[in-house]
């Protein structure tokens, strides 16, 4: 870089999960929510843009989605957010506002934590794991009828052999890095 680097911050936001760390972090996409998951097993959801004048947040949490293990990653994409967790499994949730309208289990389970959780022009949610695996699936959520089921199916999988440490979507192309390769 050009040796241009934060060192204040500009926000803070303390005890957000109480004493339990956070561990992943995303905004939604008009960056209104910030999503955050944690060694409490836990996502919030909060608020975003409440930051007074000396840059802290107010420690206000909207909403708590629970899980049955520390939450690892998380993605979101217009009213839906993915969290994945250390115990594989993965969560699918869709927002109207703040407020949680659906929470979906995403059909199979990782054997090993998720690493890396992100969507595909907000129709395709592609999760990796440690276990090796790369698993996409079909979304399909009516955003006009709010009584309408949101509806997860697995559509293909990508078996690795070693641990899938991160994947990153540029395009429309998903790139995977495993561990211990150099390419």
């Amino acid at each position: 870089g050009d040796g241009i680097y934060c060192s204040k911050p500009d926000v803070v936001l303390e005890n957000l999960h109480g004493n339990a760390n956070p561990l992943c972090v995303t905004l939604s996409e008009d960056e209104s929510i910030l999503m955050t998951g944690g060694a409490d097993s836990r996502i919030l959801l909060t608020q975003w843009g409440a930051a007074d004048d000396t840059g802290v947040v107010p420690e206000t949490c909207s909403n708590s989605i629970p899980f049955q293990a520390p939450v690892i990653a998380i993605a979101s994409s217009k009213n839906l957010v993915a969290a994945g967790s250390m115990d594989g499994s993965v969560k699918l949730v869709l927002l109207r506002q703040i407020s949680v309208q659906a929470l979906v289990d995403v059909p199979i389970r990782h054997a090993k934590y998720v690493k890396s959780v992100a969507f595909y022009e907000n129709r395709i949610l592609i999760t990796a794991s440690a276990d090796g695996n790369v698993h996409l699936y079909n979304i399909r959520v009516d955003l006009f009828n709010e009584d309408a089921p949101l509806q997860v199916s697995h559509w293909k999988s990508l078996h690795l052999n070693k641990p899938v440490e991160c994947t990153c979507l540029y395009g429309s192309k998903l790139y995977v890095y495993v561990r211990e390769t150099a390419h």
